[in-house]
């Protein structure tokens, strides 16, 4: 007998305070220099075949005008199934008083599908759903607003918006609503605590609840933990090894029975500004 089992769609990220543009497009245009992001995720890797996620993204204002442009690139693989999304991001920035900015983002992209069925070992080659794929195009919709201050941010967004069958029906992209946000509290003058939030609502799946709590040391150094609800504990470190270069580290401890054979979960992010160091040093919040 066989029964469907319902599983995660979209790729976990730890960092996600540094991954913000994969999850909002009305983010991109809000710094004033052109960054380029790279990150990669090794989930549970004692299992053979487990998740791995690799992302670049890149964006910029355009300065003369309130908007802001950015592109993405993303791979999500999963045994033989490789996922890949190429997106254009896109954003609108207003003011809604002097000490806020209020962005409107649009995403548009397109998904490809693959199967290698060379990479695992079947047990029944007359199984109809065991079909490989050489590359199944579709597009991708997304859209989101992002409202942020010197020391605070609010997120909305919604990625997926176009519904896509795979496999004959059996599996089905559902939008994807996040919402996200943070605020760094200054403590004294050489540590300041940043509590951050990203949670995730597809429908027919419980909602996931991402929180995190950093401390920035000296402007330089970053350390916390994060937490998914009732699915991991991470430790996360960063830092800026140059007022133009950051790289950042975390790693995920299971809560579930599961740890005992996964290994736990790596996650590497590198980030750059093409900037002059005295201008990185006064526009990046070292935060988000």
């Amino acid at each position: 007998m066989s029964i469907k089992v319902p599983g995660q769609q979209t790729p976990h990220h730890t960092q996600y305070i540094y991954n913000t543009q994969l999850f909002n497009p009305a983010y991109v245009g809000s710094k004033d220099y052109l960054s380029l992001t790279l990150s990669s995720r090794l989930q549970w890797v004692k299992i053979d075949g487990a998740p791995q996620t690799h992302a670049i993204s890149s964006h910029k204002n355009l300065k003369k005008w309130p908007v802001g442009v950015g592109a993405s690139f993303m791979l999500d693989r999963i045994g033989p199934v490789d996922q890949k999304n190429i997106s254009v991001d896109g954003s609108y920035t207003i003011r809604p008083n002097s000490k806020s900015k209020l962005a409107f983002g649009l995403k548009m992209g397109v998904e490809i599908l693959t199967v290698d069925l060379n990479k695992g070992t079947i047990e029944d080659p007359n199984d109809p759903l065991l079909t490989p794929i050489d590359a199944k195009y579709t597009p991708t919709l997304g859209t989101g607003a992002y409202w942020y201050g010197k020391n605070w941010y609010l997120g909305l967004s919604v990625l997926n918006l176009l519904h896509t069958n795979h496999f004959d029906g059996d599996i089905t992209d559902r939008p994807h609503y996040y919402f996200m946000g943070g605020y760094v509290f200054k403590i004294n003058r050489e540590f300041k605590f940043k509590p951050a939030i990203l949670t995730k609502i597809v429908g027919g799946a419980p909602i996931s609840i991402n929180a995190s709590a950093n401390f920035l040391y000296v402007e330089t150094f970053t350390f916390g933990l994060a937490y998914n609800n009732g699915q991991s504990l991470s430790a996360v470190v960063s830092a800026d090894l140059n007022p133009v270069f950051s790289v950042g580290y975390s790693f995920d401890y299971s809560l579930k029975s599961l740890n005992q054979f996964s290994g736990g979960s790596h996650e590497i992010v590198l980030s750059y500004r093409f900037t002059k160091s005295s201008k990185a040093h006064r526009c990046h919040t070292r935060f988000f």
